[in-house]
């Protein structure tokens, strides 16, 4: 018998624990005392990005008399004067539509709390009895829908709606909320980091449209691409725009292109219809391809930024998300001057220089002339490689050289999406002469030193024929008495041996 009332106890207590459990899922805290407006408890809403912003705005408040709480009304900010704080079913009597137009309302005027989220999403701040529109802003990663939070009193473990006064077993209570967001990415990628002017760069922008809840009404909805180049020209044919993995027909969005940009703008309708999608369903690619400009050169680079405008909050859209890369072009110019042998510091222009890609000297990229004066041979417009450079006219009056020199142009960029250069070198070997080589370094700031010619290219005067008259006419003179007085006497030592015999 003892054991069996051992057993009925264990159970007893074992019951009210779990009711005492159960009881904290309300967060539920007795309060000694009558009700008053002073009455308040922290709120915990989770799945907040670090950095955004989590303001409250009060929709319903508490009422008091001088014994306590009377009851629940509207504030001006919910519009609903003329309705009941709960419907017939003792819920709040709010619907999405008006939960989108109150997000709507809002300014930056209206008054609101900002919360401060502790790791695991409490707030540090309390709030008073009422229901609140929480909005999250400023997020870099996410959008968030509109949510509701409440603190309200209750009598025992139930929400009360009944006047309280000091006699009543009330408390406070909360519900915790969950922010249900859409992640917002946007990247722009290309497929080259360096490209001959001229050349053509392929250009990729990814995205994910937003999965808008119902609280954003279908005319509210925004996502815009605004993509800009520098030093590009882009081929307005070949953008492609694909969502999900296929083509979508053109009447989801407005192409507005020109070389210089573009403005891809999705149709609000179409944006709707994507509410339920997955999110691979929603996935947005877009492609075209670009050509370098002249006017890229060195660490100006052939720019492309991406910029989205998108729907924020309900009845708001930011330009809050961009993406860029960079493409860039080298110059080889500076680092070569053709000069004469004998005397480096006279410069000879009128060279021609042709520049290989290939070390069998087939490919020809371009020529060069030297400039007059300078010596100066110039490049413009080289992608990141190997090429391989060889005099293929030499000067007025000198000779050619064989030297092959090889060049190699390599960069080093950023550690990011936006292939920044932070700099690149350019090294030249005479492949005849492998002292005869020299590496210039050159970084955002313009040359880490201050280098104006590494290689000389020498070229030799051609040699010329002795004049008429003069030390030539007598040099020629005894060179051909020379070698007639020679012949002559080995043909009279051959007629007298022949004699002989």
């Amino acid at each position: 018998m003892k054991n069996l009332f051992k057993k009925i106890s264990a159970i007893l207590i074992a019951a009210v624990m779990v009711l005492a459990m159960a009881s904290t899922a309300f967060a539920t805290e007795a309060t000694a005392g009558k009700p008053t407006g002073a009455d308040s408890k922290q709120v915990k809403i989770t799945n907040v990005e670090s950095g955004a912003t989590v303001t409250a705005y009060k929709l319903v408040k508490a009422d008091y008399n001088a014994f306590g709480f009377t009851g629940y009304s509207w504030t001006k900010l919910a519009n609903k004067s003329d309705a009941t704080v709960f419907d017939g079913n003792g819920k709040l009597n709010i619907t999405d539509t008006d939960v989108t137009t109150i997000a709507k309302s809002i300014t930056e005027g209206t008054t609101g709390t900002v919360l401060t989220l502790g790791e695991d999403g409490t707030s540090k701040e309390a709030l008073q009895v009422g229901t609140y529109l929480i909005l999250v802003t400023g997020g870099s990663e996410k959008i968030y829908n509109p949510m509701l939070v409440s603190v309200y009193y209750t009598d025992g473990n139930k929400m009360a709606t009944e006047a309280l006064d000091a006699k009543s077993n009330w408390g406070l209570a909360t519900e915790d909320a969950y922010a249900k967001s859409s992640e917002i990415k946007i990247t722009k990628t290309v497929n080259e980091k360096s490209a001959p002017v001229g050349g053509t760069v392929e250009y990729t922008i990814t995205g994910t449209i937003p999965s808008y809840s119902e609280e954003y009404t279908a005319d509210s909805l925004k996502y815009t691409m605004k993509d800009t180049v520098r030093n590009l020209e882009i081929d307005t044919n070949t953008i492609k725009v694909i969502v999900g993995g296929a083509n979508i027909d053109k009447s989801n969005y407005e192409l507005k292109a020109t070389v210089s940009g573009f403005e891809l703008k999705f149709n609000s309708a179409y944006i709707a219809s994507l509410r339920k999608a997955t999110d691979k369903n929603r996935a947005v690619v877009v492609t075209y391809s670009a050509k370098l400009t002249e006017s890229a050169s060195n660490f100006d680079a052939a720019h492309n930024e991406v910029a989205l405008d998108y729907t924020h909050n309900p009845g708001q859209s930011e330009d809050g998300k961009k993406a860029e890369t960079n493409t860039y072009t080298f110059d080889i110019n500076g680092q070569i001057a053709k000069v004469d042998a004998t005397n480096e510091e006279t410069k000879l222009g009128g060279a021609e220089f042709t520049l290989y890609s290939d070390e069998k000297l087939e490919k020809v990229v371009n020529t060069a002339i030297s400039a007059d004066n300078t010596g100066s041979v110039v490049f413009k417009g080289l992608k990141e490689g190997t090429y391989y450079l060889k005099e293929t006219k030499a000067p007025s009056t000198y000779q050619i050289t064989d030297n092959v020199y090889e060049i190699k142009i390599k960069a080093e960029y950023e550690n990011d999406d936006t292939n920044k250069l932070k700099n690149y070198t350019v090294t030249i070997k005479n492949q005849n002469d492998e002292a005869d080589s020299h590496t210039a370094t050159y970084n955002n700031a313009g040359e880490t030193a201050n280098v104006k010619v590494l290689t000389m290219v020498k070229n030799t005067k051609l040699g010329t024929l002795p004049s008429t008259g003069g030390m030539g006419t007598y040099l020629f003179t005894i060179i051909g008495v020379v070698v007639m007085a020679g012949a002559a006497g080995a043909f009279f030592i051959s007629r007298r041996k022949g004699s002989e015999e």
